[in-house]
This record gives C-alpha cells, structure tokens and sequence, in this order.
C-alpha cells in the first residue's frame, strides 16, 4: 500500500513540477514540495514495515 502511495505522491509531484515550470507560482512549488514529502514519509514507512518484517521472520528461525 505504502509503495502505491509512493508512486501516487511521485507523479503529482512531476505533474507539479511542470505547472511550476509553465506558471512560475509559487503556489505550485509549494504542492511540490508537500508531494515530495509524502512520498519520503510513504517510503520510509515502506521500508521500516520490511526490515521489521524481516527482524521478525529472522527470530522466528533462530539464525
């Protein structure tokens, strides 16, 4: 889920990006700059699931 949000958060933050390019707003930076950090937080929540998912599968093992 976290890896399908990311996607999302990257392509409006291209699609910001270019109407920043075309407008010159700062409104559209502003956008930017909030879908970017979405996707940092969608991310690293992403990995921080996947190395606890993996902590865990390792102590089941008892490697």
């Amino acid at each position: 889920m976290s890896l399908l949000k990311t996607c999302f958060s990257g392509v409006g933050a291209m699609g910001c990006s270019c109407m920043e390019i075309a407008t010159s707003s700062q409104y559209w930076q502003h956008q930017k700059k909030t879908c970017l950090g979405m996707m940092l937080v969608s991310f690293s929540g992403f990995l921080g699931s996947a190395l606890i998912g993996a902590s865990f599968s390792i102590h089941r093992d008892k490697f």
